[in-house]
């Protein structure tokens, strides 16, 4: 056995005990163990790479190898494990050491541990647990060491990952196979990989970045190869240091080259340029885990290339090895940082790395420092490190870590403060420290402005004759290379620009300006072209004036506009005709040239050109188009001029004449060319302002306009050209051609203009014109050629007489033009016709039309209508008739209803006994009615006119055709006021108008003339009962009723006096109702109303009347269905509901004879009084409705039903009166059949109406039970009322023959509504039990179970025969027979209810609800056992509650045997009372000696109403819960039963 094998062992023995008895040794250990593995998981699974590289990296090599760490992926299982895939870890070390192997097998027991000062970096003691997270069982090769850990915990030691064994597989030999190499080096770590690990370990293989090495000081090359994948890959990264300078031992600067080869990229290269620097720790940044290290080492790496792609993206903080955290610097940073665990992170809080943070900016500055001035560090010979270059790992994007960031900032800070700004060295003055200032003091100058003081210093005369930038500023000019580069970097350090006042003090002298040669004013130029907008006032563009002397003009001279017009000085004269208009112009034009040849060195380059040439500038060649231009410039500056302008007008004429492609290049900027009108006025031309405000020829020159508008009209409308047009020294306008040429020109390019070629504008015409016939005619011209859109000009001559008519000069308005048809219906006499002689009336007729003259009929109703106006003005006997009937038959055919309404007078002609006069509209109707309202003043028209001038003033002038309402209503005030009675026709004929005119409900009652009516107008009225009557009586509204109860009426009438009653016509023409609404709005109160009654309610006391029980009467389940089936279409469920239960608190009594009922009738101050009989009676403060008794009722069985169906629906309803006559009637048809369910149902879905489920639902929950249960119940418990109980619920099945004969005749027989029936308990005084129909589901939870149990006890009732709790029967009544007929009877009918499906319930539809005795207790027998205590409970449990019902069910049986065998029919009727007492004492625990003390006699009455209240009280246990409950019930119940039985 080899040594190291014998550590081996021995460490397993002594360290984990393994093969040794008692406790392990390792409690302490292992419980350090699992604090640090838990609280120090890695967050990736490939962690494990970086803390083997962390291993290897602090491993010891010899001198004579180069470190390196080889890894193998394959798929070879070379452990014998039966991995898919194993990976291996090559590593050239010196091997590991005993003490390496001991620590191992721990955890937090690293050797590195507190050797941070030695250069290791791994301190924890876990590193190598993490590859338990790609492989269970980790086997290390080294230095004779064969073994493996396992996560498995071991047998003995019971520890998993720390506990070594010993191996001997895998062999050298294999191993070597599998990496191809004849010798292993002295450490191999194999890892056979997790199945789920493989394809991520693969893939983090081939991302590892090439900068994993950068940092590290032993690793130089680090080989992969992946042999599982196809085909197989390969990387080899690399990493080779040169050039390493040290200074003052504190600073070490190389260049490290990185190399990175595979088969599919090739090979990169990089290399970065290192700085490191050794600083001392403060004590403030301090820790315990780094408490013996003193010092600091920060490395910065400055890619001097792009670094080497990867497909993965590691970060550019390092601590050795790499983080993910990316900085954002341009740089990388290396030093000691505190990490978490899983390196993917600092720890950014801790003083530790805060401080190294805080030392960056200074090694930083350092390092800029030092490749800056690589002479004074003797760096001159490092070829790959330009001077320029070190500005690009200026940081200048902002970090998003707020601790970075803050490294940033401090870094920008330090440059700031520094000299660090490279300076130009061949302009501008050098600083006084070489080469570099301080950013502050460093200028960026423009490329054009560099380039000019490079030329400056040729110039003989430039320093000595200008205040210059060089000699006085204390400023430096920045490096050229460095400017155009690094913009932004500067822009950071806040480099500024050269401002505008330090350009202009550099160029502020105009001699030097002057002196500069061509080439360099050239140069000036193109620098002055970029600041164009900031140096406006420096004076540099040279120009001779017309002094001929060099002078200098700023761009603000320019722009102001001060008369020095530029030209290019081409040497060419301008032609004769040119040169004649210069001198013209002379007075307001100055010319001036820039020199000769500087313009030549100028126009040269094209872009100084296109500047010059343009504003403010504005240099150019002096030609006939700069001329007009400069000539158009003057007269715009001189607006007011009207002699410039003219003669502006004649030069723009004479180019046009000369050179027309130039007018043509100028013509756009004619539209500043001002015009003189005639008035002198000078106002500026604008093209598209002469289309809305014409330009005007002068008037010498033969224009049409001055006939129809003077030299001052229409001055906002035109524009009149001045006659100073006409009038020329340079051009000869006396000519005739020239002058015809001149007119042409200002009509072509001017838009000048005359009559009739532009439309009229929008102003009034002068009348001038009138009476003169060329105009006239010219005017109409005007209009026919033009399309007249201007409403006052067009108004102007509809209004003006200058139409020749018949009946002289007029407005066109007014005139008529003489065409057949209109001469057909009217005269010439009649109205205005144009004269036919004047003009060809046919061609002009359109504009006739447009000018309002009637053309044809359908026109000329104004004029029409203005004469029919003019004839009211003549007196009666001047007008003619026939003239007005053609006057009335022409505006007949006016469709404008506004005419029809401007004729408020109508001409009534002369007939017999009457004259002719006008009169007013509304004074006049077509027919009479009746010849009521001639003493209104009312005429009649059809005894004036023919027919079809009847319904020519009714339909097209607003004639009524009879009166109005207003005039029925003034009619019915004036027969008011006399107080005499009225012929029933004629009041028949008023309000007849009146209703039918819907006086009331379609005119707002605030109308004034209703308000009249209304305050003043008497009620027709007649004697109440009065037939035939021949008047009717106006009396006031207060002395009459309306008669909405004949019933009332006909008791009064024979009262003295009779009272008045409100007239209504016998026969139906006029709506009754409507009627009564008018009389209602009168005020007229109802009789009703009027009426009082008080009903004697002496004959209602209990001692007379009988009181019916709950099926005698009217009030049951009927007539809750028929009310709130009809108020559910108008009222909520609450709302029904809460009316509905007024009638639950009722008592119907049956009374012998009627009610007296005794009237008072108060009409104004008249009291009448009489005395009726009531057959019903609703007494609220006792809670009763009496009624007679059934033989008067069936006497009088209608007008029974009509009251009864009244006094319910009042009573119900007076919180809702307008529904009271609904319901009455809706009741009143369901009364004769006692409100029969069934005629209920049918009746409701005949008027639409049903139930809603809410209504269901409220029915179901049996509130609607006998009253009178409630008041027995409350005398038995000494006057409180017993709690209520749910109804019980009978189970149904389907009925046979049979069945129906037994059918017990105390239960009622009533139609199914639904499904089931509740059984309600009748009073004692009347034993036999009722059943309502009132739904209510049974429970369907428990109801298979019930019937199961059912049928078990029916099937074992011979097992339970002779039980102690069964009464000593007859072998007659309890016997085996007995016992088969009971299975017989019973069992089927268990089966059908158990075959049913529980959605139907225990009744189908169609079933009816009478129950014989057998299938009523049948159905008690069910429910005794629905309570919760008897499921699943044996015999026992049923002889508590089921006792009840079995004996019950053999009491019953004792009432059908024959009297013979037990003493008759009494002797048998006891003993069923006594088996049935027995049964419920029995069931209610009671004692039973109660019931042999008892008197046999006095309870024999027990029977009805113990019966029905033992099924209520069975029936209701089915919804308890616990027996105890159940006892209670019982014990109630069957007091209540006995206190009735004892009375």
């Amino acid at each position: 056995m080899s040594s190291q094998r014998m550590f081996i062992e021995h460490l397993r023995r002594d360290r984990f005990g393994i093969g040794q008895s008692g406790p392990n040794p390792l409690a302490l250990m292992l419980q350090e163990t699992i604090r640090l593995l838990s609280a120090e998981l890695y967050q990736k699974d490939i962690h494990f790479l970086s803390e083997l590289l962390q291993n290897a990296e602090d491993n010891t090599y010899h001198s004579s190898v180069e470190p390196s760490i080889e890894i193998y992926l394959t798929k070879t299982d070379v452990t014998g494990t039966g991995a898919a895939a194993t990976l291996l870890l090559l590593n050239n070390e010196v091997g590991f050491s005993e003490k390496n192997i001991e620590s191992l097998c721990g955890a937090g027991q690293s050797t590195k541990k507190g050797k941070k000062s030695q250069g290791y970096i791994g301190e924890k003691g876990i590193g190598f647990k993490s590859v338990f997270l790609v492989t269970k069982q980790p086997y290390i090769i080294t230095n004779g060491f064969r073994i493996r850990f396992d996560e498995e915990p071991h047998n003995e030691a019971k520890l998993g990952y720390i506990v070594p064994e010993w191996v001997d597989r895998p062999t050298d030999a294999v191993l070597q196979k599998v990496c191809s190499k004849t010798e292993l080096p002295a450490t191999v770590i194999i890892l056979p990989l997790r199945q789920e690990k493989i394809s991520e370990v693969a893939k983090q293989l081939t991302q590892i970045p090439a900068e994993t090495l950068l940092f590290l000081s032993k690793i130089r090359m680090l080989s992969i190869y992946d042999q599982q994948s196809r085909p197989p890959t390969e990387l080899v990264l690399s990493r080779s240091v040169e050039m390493t300078t040290s200074k003052n031992g504190s600073v070490e600067t190389s260049t490290t080259f990185l190399t990175a080869s595979n088969g599919r990229n090739g090979t990169q290269h990089s290399n970065y340029y290192m700085f490191k620097q050794t600083l001392k720790v403060p004590e403030e940044a301090k820790v315990e885990k780094r408490k013996d290290v003193d010092s600091w080492t920060i490395t910065l790496a400055f890619p001097v290339d792009d670094r080497i792609s990867s497909s993965c993206s590691i970060g550019d903080i390092f601590s050795f090895l790499p983080s993910d955290i990316h900085s954002g610097l341009p740089f990388l940073i290396n030093s000691d940082f505190l990490l978490v665990s899983s390196r993917e992170t600092l720890l950014f809080d801790s003083p530790w790395n805060q401080g190294i943070f805080r030392c960056v900016p200074e090694v930083f500055y350092n390092a800029f420092e030092l490749l800056l001035n690589t002479t004074a560090f003797g760096l001159q010979s490092i070829p790959s490190v330009a001077r320029m270059a070190m500005y690009k790992y200026v940081p200048v994007t902002a970090c998003r870590n707020s601790y970075l960031e803050r490294v940033r900032n401090d870094i920008l800070s330090k440059l700031k403060d520094n000299n660090v700004i490279l300076c130009a060295s061949d302009v501008g003055r050098a600083p006084p420290s070489g080469q570099l200032c301080k950013p502050a003091l460093a200028r960026k100058i423009a490329p054009s402005f560099r380039e000019l003081l490079k030329a400056a210093p040729k110039c003989p005369r430039f320093l000595r004759g200008s205040p210059w930038f060089l000699r006085r500023s204390s400023s430096y000019i920045v490096d050229s290379t460095l400017q155009e580069n690094y913009g932004s970097v500067l822009r950071l350090l806040g480099v500024p620009d050269m401002s505008n006042d330090e350009y202009h003090q550099s160029l502020d002298s105009e001699d030097w300006m002057r002196s500069l040669p061509d080439d360099a004013y050239v140069k000036l130029l193109v620098f002055l072209s970029s600041k164009s907008s900031t140096l406006r006032s420096l004076r540099f563009l040279k120009y001779r004036g017309s002094d001929g002397r060099l002078q200098l003009a700023s761009m603000d001279d320019l722009a102001r506009n001060d008369g020095r017009s530029m030209y290019w000085d081409s040497g060419h004269r301008a032609t004769a005709w040119l040169a004649g208009w210069t001198e013209v112009f002379q007075r307001w034009l100055t010319f001036n040239f820039v020199p000769s040849a500087c313009a030549a060195k100028i126009r040269q380059h094209s872009v100084l050109e296109n500047w010059l040439e343009r504003t403010p500038f504005s240099v150019s060649e002096l030609t006939a188009c700069s001329l007009a231009r400069q000539v158009l410039g003057a007269v715009t500056a001189n607006s007011s001029n009207a002699k410039l302008a003219v003669l502006a007008m004649h030069f723009l004429f004479d180019l046009y004449r000369n050179d027309r492609s130039s007018y043509t290049s100028i013509s756009n900027q004619k539209r500043n060319e001002p015009i003189v009108e005639n008035d002198g006025a000078v106002s500026p031309y604008v093209a598209s302002y002469v289309s809305t405000r014409p330009l005007l020829l002068p008037a010498a020159c033969g224009a049409k306009w001055p006939l129809l508008l003077p030299s001052d009209a229409w001055r906002r409308g035109v524009r009149k050209l001045s006659e100073e047009y006409m009038e020329s020294a340079t051009i000869d306008l006396s000519d005739s051609d020239v002058r015809t040429e001149f007119v042409n020109f200002l009509k072509e390019q001017f838009l000048a203009t005359d009559i009739p070629a532009f439309d009229p504008v929008d102003e009034a015409l002068p009348p001038h014109y009138v009476g003169n016939v060329a105009a006239s005619s010219l005017l109409l011209k005007w209009i026919k050629s033009r399309h007249c859109n201007a409403p006052a000009f067009t108004s102007s001559i509809k209004t003006t007489k200058w139409l020749k008519t018949s009946h002289g000069y007029c407005c066109p308005t007014v005139a008529f033009l003489p065409v057949p048809e209109l001469l057909k219906v009217l005269k010439v006499e009649d109205v205005p016709f144009v004269d036919k002689d004047w003009m060809p009336l046919e061609e002009y007729k359109n504009e006739f039309r447009s000018l309002g003259v009637a053309c044809e009929p359908g026109m000329g109703y104004a004029t029409v209508l203005r004469c029919l106006g003019n004839m009211q003005k003549l007196p009666a006997r001047q007008v003619d008739t026939a003239k007005v009937v053609r006057f009335y038959q022409y505006l007949s055919r006016c469709a404008e209803q506004e005419l029809w309404r401007d004729v408020d007078v109508i001409w009534v002609p002369q007939s017999e006994g009457r004259a002719a006069t006008w009169k007013k509209k509304e004074e006049c109707v077509i027919h009479d009615v009746e010849g009521l309202f001639e003493e209104l003043g009312v005429v009649p028209l059809d005894s004036c006119y023919e027919r079809v001038m009847q319904d020519i003033l009714q339909k097209r002038f607003d004639v009524c055709e009879k009166p109005s309402i207003i005039k029925f209503c003034e009619l019915w005030q004036r027969w008011s006021s006399k107080g005499k009675d009225v012929e029933v026709q004629k009041a028949y004929t008023v309000w007849r108008e009146l209703v039918e005119a819907k006086l009331v409900s379609s005119r707002p009652t605030s109308t004034p003339y209703l308000k009249v009516f209304r305050a003043s107008s008497c009620v027709p009225s007649i004697p109440a009962c009065e037939k035939n009557a021949a008047t009717v009586k106006l009396l006031p509204p207060a002395k009459t009723v309306m008669v909405d109860q004949l019933e009332l009426e006909h008791l009064f009438r024979n009262t003295n006096p009779r009272p008045w009653v409100a007239w209504y016509p016998a026969s139906q023409e006029i709506n009754t109702q409507e009627l009564y609404e008018v009389y209602s709005w009168l005020g007229v109160k109802t009789i009703s109303e009027c009426a009082e009654s008080e009903t004697d309610t002496s004959c209602m006391s209990l001692s007379l009347g009988r009181k019916l029980v709950w099926d005698e009467g009217y009030i049951h389940l009927g007539l809750f269905r028929a009310i709130l089936g009809y108020l559910a279409l108008s009222l909520s469920v609450k709302e029904r509901q809460t009316i509905v239960q007024e009638l639950l608190r009722l008592k119907e009594v049956e009374l012998e004879t009627g009610l007296k009922v005794h009237w008072t009738l108060r009409v104004g101050d008249t009291t009448r009084h009489a005395v009726s009989e009531r057959m019903l009676y609703w007494n609220r403060e006792r809670q009763e409705l009496a009624y007679v008794d059934e033989g008067q009722r069936k006497k009088r069985n209608t007008e029974f039903g009509t009251e009864f169906a009244r006094i319910i629906a009042e009573g119900l309803l007076f919180h809702h009166r307008d529904l009271i006559p609904g319901m009455e009637r809706h009741l009143s048809m369901l009364a004769f059949s006692k409100f029969d369910v069934m005629e209920v149902d049918n009746m409701l879905i005949k008027h639409n109406m049903r139930l809603y489920s809410e209504d269901e639902t409220f029915l179901k929950t049996g509130v609607i039970v006998d009253p009178s249960k409630a008041d027995a119940e409350k005398n038995l418990h000494g006057g409180e009322a017993v709690a209520e109980m749910e109804p019980f619920v009978l189970p149904d099945v389907p009925e046979t023959e049979e069945d129906q004969l037994e059918r017990d005749s105390r239960i009622s027989e009533r139609p199914a509504d639904s499904r089931s029936t509740t059984i309600v308990v009748a009073p004692s005084s009347y034993s036999p039990a009722f059943v309502a129909a009132t739904p209510r589901p049974p429970p369907l939870d428990n109801r298979k179970y019930l019937l199961e149990q059912a049928f078990q006890v029916l099937s074992s009732l011979d097992e339970i025969k002779d039980e102690a709790w069964t009464m000593e029967l007859p072998d007659e009544v309890f016997n085996s027979e007995k016992i088969s007929a009971w299975r017989e009877t019973y069992l089927p009918t268990v089966r059908r209810l158990l075959d049913y499906p529980p959605e139907e319930g225990y009744l189908k539809p169609g079933m009816r609800t009478g129950m014989s005795l057998d299938k009523m207790l049948t159905a008690a027998f069910l429910d005794a056992g629905n309570f919760p205590g008897v499921k699943g409970s044996s015999h026992h449990h049923l002889s508590v509650v089921g006792a009840a019902c079995l004996n019950l069910c053999l009491a019953m049986e004792l009432v059908k045997l024959d009297d013979n065998h037990h003493g008759g029919v009494n002797g048998a009727y006891k003993l069923t009372n006594t088996s049935l007492l027995a049964a419920c004492f029995h069931a209610c625990g009671l004692d039973e000696s109660v019931l042999r003390s008892s008197n046999s006699a006095a309870v024999s009455d027990l029977v009805g109403a113990s019966v029905a209240r033992a099924l209520l009280a069975v029936g209701f246990c089915a919804y308890d819960d616990g027996l105890g409950e159940v006892r209670r019930i019982y014990q109630e119940v069957f007091l209540a039963a006995l206190g009735d039985a004892l009375g």
